[in-house]
């Protein structure tokens, strides 16, 4: 296999750290996401489907978030990488990924801009 000619583009070399979030900090902000829109109604929840299910379906809900959140980090950082820019907003990211992606997605461009 052949060596690129070009060394590949690492947008975290160039992004300027404004605040890191720690470990602790994350975990806080996604227990306040699962918790957060339904946390008027889980009591209700709880009590309808019982405390094995409810506590089944909130770590289903938490991995979902959590794989849905590392995939769009994932995307954004590799549209960065193509792009050769250090760091994308969502949207900007989002519309990237349109104008690049497969066939089926592309006919939608005009909506995402």
């Amino acid at each position: 296999m052949e060596q690129p000619s070009q060394a590949i583009y690492d947008p975290y070399e160039y992004r300027k750290e404004i605040a890191s979030l720690g470990y602790w900090d994350g975990l806080m902000h996604l227990i306040s996401c699962v918790l957060g829109g339904g946390i008027l109604s889980g009591p209700y929840g709880f009590k309808r489907v019982g405390w094995v299910v409810g506590l089944i379906v909130s770590a289903i809900v938490m991995i979902l978030i959590v794989y849905s959140f590392r995939l769009l980090v994932g995307s954004i950082n590799e549209i960065c990488r193509r792009r050769q820019v250090p760091y994308m907003q969502v949207g900007r990211a989002t519309m990237e990924c349109v104008i690049e992606g497969p066939d089926w997605v592309k006919r939608y461009k005009k909506s995402v801009s």
